[in-house]
């Protein structure tokens, strides 16, 4: 369903949320601004697809884990855990439950790479010269391959 900046439905409480934020201080035409901004924000496609097929997705997730150095343990790991999941009757929606899973895992290896005293763009740097691969908690204290040299 689209957006429309004419829809009071949507401009009322749109703009009482900007007004709450911004303050009652700013001027009607940074208001409206903002509003504009709000509204093509919120009428954005911006993060994964409302629907998808799981089998690309898993496909995506084991070339994933392909190029991790336990490669060939966690991907016949991950194809029986599919395996299982596909069988599963009351799943409707499998895609979902993946992507789920993914990003979950996705955030744990980030936080972890911070907590261990890693920044973004270290950990970016890190990732891209290890084939995109999650750092494995024992990496934590290591030096990733790669930025020896640099160091």
């Amino acid at each position: 369903r689209a957006m429309h900046a004419s829809s009071p439905h949507l401009m009322d409480p749109l703009g009482r949320l900007v007004e709450r934020v911004v303050g009652v201080d700013a001027g009607e035409a940074q208001r409206e601004e903002l509003k504009v901004f709000a509204l093509r924000l919120l009428s954005s496609r911006i993060g994964a697809p409302s629907t998808g097929d799981d089998f690309q997705l898993a496909e995506a997730i084991k070339r994933r884990l392909a190029g991790r150095r336990e490669a060939s343990l966690g991907g016949l790991r991950f194809a029986e855990l599919y395996r299982r999941l596909s069988q599963r009757k009351g799943l409707t929606n499998r895609w979902a439950a993946l992507q789920l899973l993914s990003s979950l895992h996705d955030s744990a290896s980030d936080r972890a790479a911070a907590s261990a005293g890693l920044s973004a763009p270290l950990v970016a740097s890190a990732k891209a010269l290890h084939g995109a691969q999650a750092l494995s908690p024992e990496d934590h204290g290591a030096m990733p391959k790669g930025l020896e040299e640099v160091v």
